[in-house]
C-alpha cells in the first residue's frame, strides 16, 4: 500500500520527515551548483544527500552525473547502473551530461541492461478479472467457507466477494475507512481500516489518518469486534498477517511500529527510528521480516530483539516492497514502488539474515498497474496485479481507458521435495451423480476447508474423470509427510465437531459411491495425465477458438514481420491466454473463455501502456468474431479467420457510426513458428 509518492527528475519530494528536508535541501543546492557549472560543488552536495537517502534513485541519478561531470568514470557508470536497477523507464542514460561513458564498455553493457530490465517476463495465468472499473482493489484472500474470493477496497471502503463472475459486497454497510490489508484465520476474518484522501477522506475528517483492527466471521459475515489504539497519535495501519504459531501483527506505515494482538488489544512489538515507510511484514522462524518502501528490507531478531538493514546483490533493488511473503524459508516480494513492476525470490542464508541470492518471478506484466498485495495458496501466489493508486484522486478514480482490476495466478518454484498427495478414485454408483457429488462438497471439501484453514493441508481439489474405471479423482495436497501423518487427528477433532454429515436424501454412502483406489504421490504439481482435465471444459463450445492456439509469427499485408505472439491453454484448458511482443516494443496479454451463463466467448485485452478491451462474441460461419460494448462513441470488433493452410488472419476494425461503417485499425496474418 503506498498513500504518497515522489515526483521523478524534478525538485518536489512529497513524503518527506524533518530528516527528508535536510536532504532536499541538499538537493536543491546539488541543482543549483549543477546550473551554474560548479561541477565540484555539485558532487560535494548531491552526496551529502545520498548519505542521507543512499535508496533515492532521484539522488542517485545526479550523483551519477555529479561523478560523470568530474570525469569519475567508474563512479558514474556504477551509479547510472544502480538506478536502473531501481527504474529502467523514467531516468535517461543518454542525456549529454554521460557523454564522456559512451567510449567505455560498462556504459555499453548498462545500456543492453536497461532493455533488459524493460523485457516482460510473464509466468502467472489470469484468476479473474474484476468487471468494475472504479473499484480500487488492494488486497485479495480466500473464502474457505463460500469457495469464493475476497477484496479489499480502497475507495468503496468495504470488502467485496468475488465467484463465479459475480461480485457482490462482503458487508451491507460501507466503513468509515479504506479497507487495507486482510487474512484469514479458520472461521475468524481479520482485516484493517485506515483513514486517507484516497478513501474520499478529507483531512479534517475524525477518520484522517486513524485506523481499525476489525474481527469478523467468515460463515455469517457478522462483524465481532473493532480494535483500535487510543494515544493520540496518527496510524496507518497496512498489513495484516498471521504468523506460524497463529500471532496476529499489524503494519502500521505512521508510526513504522509493527503491533501484535495480546488480549483484544494491539500493543507496540517492533518500532525502528530507522524505517521511513514500513509496510510488508512476515515472520519466519524467529526472525521477523520489514519491508521499508523507501530503503529496502529489514530483518527483527525476536530473541535478541536486534534490527538490521538487509544488503542488497549486485543488480538487485529493495526499494518499493509492497507485499512480503514467505515461502519455502525465503521470501516473495512484490514491488511497485520500482520501474518495471515485479516480483522476485529472495534467497536467504541459512541465518536468514542475508540475500544469497534473486530471481524475478515476474516482471512488467502487461497486467501490472502497481501490483499490491495477495496470499499464497499451495504453490501459487494469488495477488492483485492492478491497483488504481496512480488512477485515485480523493476517493475517485479516474479511469477514462476503462482498466479493470486484475488478479493473478503466479506458480511458485518448488524445491520441496518432501510435497505429497493423496488421490482418491471414486466410482459413481446407480447413476447417483447429485448425492454423490452433494456427498463430496459438503463433508469430504468442507473437512479439507477446516483443514486449509489450520494450515494442516496445503490444498485439494474435486475433478471429473474421462476414465471407464472411475468417475471422481480426489485431491489432497501435504507439504510434507508430518502433515499426512497428522491428519487423521485433525479429521477426529473436526467430526467431532460435525458428528452427522451432510447428505441430499437418506441414500447411504456406499449406495451412490465406491473408492475404487488409493495412492500417494510425491511432487503432485508435476503430474499432467488426461484424466486430470476439467471436464467442464471440453465441449464443442470451450474449444471453438482453440484454431489459435500456438506460437506464432504475424506479419503485415505488405509480408513485413511486425511481431510474435504465444497463444496457449491456462486454468486447466478452461481459458485462452495470449502473448502479444510487437516489434516496435508494444506488448499484451489477453484472457480468453466461453461463459456458460452468457453463452458467449470473452476477451479481456490489457497492453503494456494501459490501453484495455473488453469483447464478447461467438463463432460465426467459421470464424471467431467479438465486440466490444460502444464506449465514448467507438465500437471494436476483431475478427479471426483460420486459412486452410493452417495461418490464421486477424482484422481489427472501429466503428464510430454505431456500427453502419468500419475502418481497419490492424490487420495481421499469423503463420506458425515451426521451431
Amino acid at each position: 500500500m503506498r498513500t504518497c509518492s515522489s515526483l521523478f527528475i524534478c525538485f518536489s519530494f512529497i513524503c518527506f520527515s524533518l530528516q527528508a528536508q535536510t536532504y532536499q535541501s541538499y538537493f536543491q543546492d546539488a541543482s543549483r551548483t549543477y546550473t551554474e557549472g560548479n561541477y565540484p560543488e555539485m558532487l560535494s552536495q548531491i552526496k551529502k544527500a545520498h548519505d542521507l537517502r543512499p535508496e533515492h534513485q532521484t539522488i542517485n541519478y545526479y550523483l551519477a552525473m555529479a561523478y560523470a561531470l568530474n570525469d569519475s568514470i567508474d563512479n558514474a557508470n556504477y551509479w547510472l547502473r544502480y538506478v536502473i536497477n531501481t527504474d529502467a523507464e523514467n531516468y535517461d542514460p543518454q542525456r549529454v551530461d554521460f557523454k564522456k561513458l559512451e567510449s567505455t564498455q560498462a556504459y555499453g553493457e548498462l545500456l543492453a541492461y536497461q532493455k533488459e530490465m524493460m523485457e516482460p517476463i510473464i509466468s502467472s495465468d489470469s484468476a479473474f478479472v474484476i468487471p468494475i472499473s472504479n473499484l480500487h482493489i488492494e488486497d485479495v484472500a480466500y473464502n474457505p467457507y463460500q469457495n469464493s474470493y475476497l477484496l479489499s477496497s480502497i475507495n468503496k471502503r468495504n470488502i467485496y466477494s468475488y465467484k463465479d463472475g459475480d461480485l457482490v459486497t462482503f458487508f451491507k454497510n460501507n466503513f468509515s475507512y479504506a479497507i487495507t490489508g486482510m487474512v484469514v484465520q479458520d472461521s475468524l476474518f481479520w482485516f484493517t481500516g485506515a483513514g486517507f484522501t484516497q478513501a474520499g477522506l478529507s483531512e479534517s475528517s475524525a477518520h484522517f489518518e486513524q485506523s481499525k483492527l476489525y474481527k469478523a466471521d467468515l460463515r455469517s459475515g457478522k462483524l465481532l469486534d473493532s480494535i483500535s489504539i487510543d494515544d493520540n497519535q496518527k496510524h496507518i495501519f497496512g498489513d495484516v498477517i498471521l504468523t506460524e504459531n497463529d500471532q496476529l501483527l499489524v503494519s502500521d506505515s505512521k508510526t513504522n511500529t509493527v503491533y501484535r494482538l495480546k488480549d483484544d488489544k494491539l500493543e507496540s512489538w517492533i518500532s525502528s527510528e530507522y524505517i521511513l515507510s514500513l509496510q510488508g511484514v512476515v515472520q519466519i522462524g524467529s526472525k521477523v521480516f520489514l519491508a521499508d518502501y523507501s530503503q529496502g528490507l529489514f530483518v527483527f531478531d525476536s530473541a535478541t530483539r536486534r534490527i538490521q538493514k538487509m544488503k542488497s546483490l549486485p543488480d538487485l533493488s529493495l526499494k518499493g516492497i509492497d507485499g512480503l511473503y514467505a515461502h519455502e524459508g525465503n521470501l516473495l516480494a512484490i514491488q511497485n514502488g520500482v520501474t518495471p513492476h515485479r516480483v522476485i525470490l529472495l534467497q536467504l542464508n541459512t541465518d536468514r539474515v542475508e540475500i544469497e541470492d534473486f530471481e524475478y518471478l515476474e516482471k512488467n506484466h502487461p497486467a501490472m498497474g502497481e501490483p499490491t498485495l495477495g496470499f499464497i495458496d499451495g504453490n501459487h501466489l494469488i495477488y492483485v496485479a492492478t491497483s488504481f493508486w496512480g488512477l485515485n484522486e480523493n476517493g475517485v478514480i479516474q479511469n477514462e481507458d476503462g482498466n479493470l482490476p486484475v488478479i493473478l495466478k503466479l506458480p511458485l518454484p518448488i524445491e520441496n521435495s518432501n510435497a505429497l498427495s493423496v488421490l482418491d478414485y471414486v466410482k459413481i454408483l446407480n447413476g447417483k451423480e447429485k448425492e454423490a457429488f452433494h456427498f463430496y462438497e459438503n463433508n469430504w471439501a468442507e473437512f479439507r476447508r477446516y483443514a486449509l484453514g489450520k494450515g494442516v493441508i496445503s490444498g485439494f481439489r474435486m475433478m471429473k474423470s474421462k476414465s471407464q474405471e472411475y468417475d471422481i479423482i480426489l485431491e489432497t495436497r501435504y507439504a510434507n509427510k508430518s502433515q499426512l501423518d497428522e491428519i487423521e487427528k485433525h479429521f477426529n477433532d473436526w467430526l467431532g465437531e460435525n458428528p452427522d454429515g451432510d447428505f441430499l436424501n437418506d441414500l447411504k454412502p456406499n449406495e451412490f459411491r465406491e473408492n475404487v483406489k488409493n495412492e500417494t504421490v510425491e511432487n503432485y504439481t508435476n503430474l499432467a495425465s488426461e484424466e486430470f482435465q476439467n471436464q467442464d471444459c471440453e465441449s464443442e463450445n470451450h474449444r471453438a477458438f482453440d484454431f489459435w492456439l500456438g506460437n506464432w509469427e504475424v506479419y503485415n499485408k505488405n509480408g513485413d514481420h511486425i511481431g510474435t505472439n504465444i497463444i496457449h491453454i491456462i486454468q486447466n484448458a478452461c481459458g485462452i491466454q495470449e502473448n502479444w511482443n510487437s516489434k516496435r516494443g508494444g506488448a499484451g496479454t489477453s484472457y480468453n473463455f466461453y461463459n456458460n451463463k452468457t453463452g458467449m466467448w470473452h476477451q479481456s485485452w490489457i497492453s503494456n501502456t494501459g490501453n484495455a478491451l473488453l469483447l464478447n462474441g461467438n463463432v460465426e460461419d467459421g470464424q471467431m468474431i467479438m465486440q466490444s460494448e460502444e464506449l465514448n462513441g467507438k465500437i471494436d470488433q476483431i475478427k479471426w479467420v483460420p486459412q486452410k493452410d493452417g495461418s490464421v488472419f486477424q482484422i481489427w476494425e472501429i466503428s464510430t457510426d454505431q456500427g453502419k461503417s468500419w475502418s481497419e485499425a490492424f490487420w495481421g496474418k499469423y503463420v506458425k513458428n515451426i521451431n
